[in-house]
This record gives structure tokens, sequence and C-alpha cells, in this order.
């Protein structure tokens, strides 16, 4: 990919201090596909309150806790992969950011940009790797052991960073 979650991750470690609570919930496809969106709520508020032996109930408990508990907190919370507008509002809320304190911050990321257009402030298009920085890239992993090499294979280098359409995933 263009680094969506590389770039979450890294703002996320960068900005850990100054939160009453902080959660990177990563891939909630796949984690939808290994337990229930209860399940995954609970996982969510455990991190967010520090309490890991926490219980919550269905969903409606979730939201209750959410309201009571977290309302005056503020808090950091990434939600990496998500697909629907229905995993947004199970996992955060049906009241969206006005459940929340003033100075949280909220990163999601998603391959469908109209999923956001009804739930964020802003949004953040990882751009592409230039033509530079798609070689810098290459080369650092390519001839990274042998750095000798890389003049003479600097076509054929060319060649695969054009291919990768500046996809760092790709290279």
């Amino acid at each position: 990919g263009v680094g969506k979650t590389t770039v979450s991750n890294c703002v996320y470690e960068r900005n850990l201090d100054g939160f009453d609570g902080c959660c990177f919930l990563s891939n909630v496809l796949d984690e939808l596909k290994l337990q229930t969106i209860d399940q995954l709520q609970q996982k969510l508020l455990r991190k967010l309150l520090d309490d890991e032996k926490l219980e919550v109930g269905a969903s409606v408990g979730t939201h209750k806790v959410l309201k009571d508990r977290l309302r005056n907190k503020k808090l950091f919370i990434v939600l990496h992969n998500v697909t629907n507008e229905k995993q947004i509002s199970l996992l955060l809320g049906e009241a969206g950011k006005e459940l929340y304190r003033q100075g949280t911050r909220i990163i999601i990321t998603t391959r469908d940009k109209k999923l956001l257009d009804k739930v964020v402030d802003g949004t953040y298009v990882v751009p592409r790797l230039n033509g530079r920085e798609a070689l810098e890239l290459f080369c650092s992993k390519a001839f990274s052991t042998n750095p000798d090499n890389m003049a003479e294979s600097m076509d054929l280098s060319n060649k695969f960073v054009d291919y990768s359409i500046g996809l760092p995933l790709a290279l």
C-alpha cells in the first residue's frame, strides 16, 4: 500500500504523551473476523481505561461506559483499516465526537475515502513517493548488503521504481 499503517503508527507513537488514555486498534477488519464487535469494543475500553479486568455487556453497556467514564478524558484513538460506518459508530459511540472531551484525537484509516466524509473533520491522504524518494527507498533495501552493485543496476532499479508507481509496499 501507500503507507497508511506506517503513518498512523508513527503519529500514534510520537503523540502518546498528554492523553489520559490511548488505544491503537490494529486492522479492525481482520479483528472482526476473529472476534465479535462487543469483544473489540471491550478491548478498546480496557486499553483506554487501563483496566484489563473491565467487563462490559453488549453494545448498550459499552456506550454507557463510553459516556460515563470516558467523556471527561482526553483520549487518543486509532482505528486502523475500518471498512464501514457501522464499525466506527459501534466502536466510538453513536454520539460521535460530541461524546469526547475537547483535545481528544481520533485517527481512522480506511481505503474508502467516502466512508470518512460523514464522520471526520478532516482527512489526510498519504501521498505516493515521487521518483527520487522511490528510487532511494528501493536502493536502500535492494543494495543494503552490497552498495557496489548499485551503479551497474541503475537501469533495472529505475524500471522497478517506475513499475511500483510510488507505492512503498510494492518496492
